[in-house]
């Protein structure tokens, strides 16, 4: 039998669009994907540069095997988040890139900084670059967003939507990387270079000082990676409730933005709870399966940030009593693994009618491409080749991108904004397609705790 904890999710793409006949063959594809990142000496300057960073060195090798290279012409001491207090060479190598002092043309390269008005290789050049809420990359030199104000979230955004567009263009799609592809995490419906898009001044804006997270995989743990870059005055102010059942295995790895080879076998909520609480969080562990008979208390978070994958547990959310939840949907095959949903309630639908009845399912159609028949045939089983086929395909920038996303809609609850997004749909195959919906008579926000950041 095939372990399919040991499944690599990012690899899995390789076996979904035929480009891999064997589970070898997708390692030894994803062993010759290489990103070159070249920070300048103000790319790490503020804190959202700082996110737009560590993002990059966090989640590129985890879809980029073949190396991470860095040339960081000033090696800063950063300031901000998860980094804060480290050397920007510590944080290189603590994620497993490379510094080197030159840049090949063969890979796909990152610019961070301000951009130069001619590119540092004759290949594949993109400038990732952030203004307030707004954040992506831009295709040609000598062109970038102003940087200011600050905003960490539009940092991680920034970061992810960098390695998304690297990623695709070393698959194949032409024109990843040729063009400006961004978003503006204030306004998804404007334009995001547009300076109406860059949203509002961030100083005195409020955040939320008691969450419930369900849910600590590849999306749980990409929103704790979030929140840590908001700059909350003292953390100790914020309590995390922190839901799950499951232990980190071998393929959740390539996904889990706070875990590491030495936490294999951990509970999940062991090891966000550690990464949390280092950086000042106070913390709350559940660990058990969401069931529909809990309630949330008066003391309990009223807020939820949801990142399961199981139709079921998402039905009952309305359930439990919390007064907002945010949930966020990642697709799962070779077809969609780019695309996130968020759905936020109240709605005009509850989450029963929007899941109920629904079923974990996969494209059945995979099972006929040669990875799969010769998973079989060398089985001599198609529940094997079944068990692999039904995993999801995942990469970590995405679930980091959703969760920038996420924790920016709950921001903007706070900010008193007159919008707030019931569902939005986004695809990093191209962000200039977002579909979205807004609750009806949205009068702002209601008081559910917060501090001011």
């Amino acid at each position: 039998m095939v372990d399919v904890d040991l499944l690599d999710r990012i690899q899995k793409l390789a076996l979904d669009t035929g480009d891999a006949t064997t589970l070898e063959e997708a390692a030894q594809i994803f062993s010759r994907y290489v990103l070159q990142v070249d920070v300048r000496e103000d790319g790490l300057n503020g804190a959202t540069a700082e996110a737009a960073f560590t993002t990059i060195m966090n989640a590129a090798p985890r879809a980029f095997q073949g190396g991470v290279l860095v040339r960081l012409i000033k090696d800063s001491l950063l300031e901000t988040g998860w980094v804060k207090g480290r050397a920007a060479s510590d944080v290189i190598s603590a994620y497993g890139c490379e510094q080197v002092t030159k840049l090949s043309d063969d890979y796909p390269t990152l610019v961070l900084g301000t951009a130069p008005t001619e590119w540092p290789t004759r290949g594949l050049c993109m400038t990732v670059t952030h203004a307030g809420w707004a954040a992506g990359v831009i295709s040609r030199p000598g062109m970038n967003l102003s940087r200011r104000p600050e905003f960490p979230p539009a940092g991680v955004a920034a970061g992810s939507i960098g390695v998304a567009e690297a990623f695709q263009a070393i698959r194949g799609n032409v024109r990843a990387g040729r063009r400006d592809q961004g978003l503006s995490l204030w306004r998804p419906d404007l334009e995001w270079v547009h300076p109406a898009a860059f949203g509002p001044a961030v100083s005195g804006l409020l955040a939320p000082n008691k969450l419930h997270l369900l849910g600590l995989g590849h999306l749980g743990q990409a929103y704790v990676w979030t929140l840590g870059w908001l700059q909350y005055p003292d953390r100790h102010q914020v309590e995390l409730v922190l839901q799950d059942a499951d232990v980190l295995t071998r393929a959740n790895l390539a996904t889990s933005l706070l875990a590491r080879e030495a936490d294999l076998q951990r509970k999940k909520t062991r090891i966000v709870a550690a990464a949390a609480e280092e950086l000042g969080f106070e913390t709350r562990l559940y660990e058990r399966r969401f069931e529909e008979y809990e309630q949330v208390g008066e003391e309990d978070p009223q807020i939820a940030l949801v990142g399961v994958d199981n139709p079921h547990t998402r039905a009952i959310l309305g359930h439990a009593g919390w007064s907002l939840i945010f949930d966020v949907g990642l697709g799962a095959g070779a077809g969609d693994y780019l695309d996130a949903r968020l759905h936020s309630f109240p709605a005009e639908r509850t989450p029963e009618e929007q899941w109920g009845g629904r079923s974990g399912t996969f494209d059945e159609t995979v099972l006929d491409l040669p990875a799969y028949q010769e998973l079989e045939r060398r089985l001599g089983d198609r529940c094997g080749a079944i068990m692999v086929a039904g995993r999801a395909v995942g990469a970590a920038f995405v679930g980091a991108f959703a969760s920038a996303v996420a924790v920016s809609e709950l921001l903007r609850y706070y900010a008193d904004d007159k919008r707030r997004h019931t569902v939005l749909d986004l695809s990093l195959r191209d962000l200039s397609r977002a579909r979205m919906a807004c609750a009806a008579d949205w009068e702002g926000a209601e008081n559910l705790g917060y501090v001011e950041l």
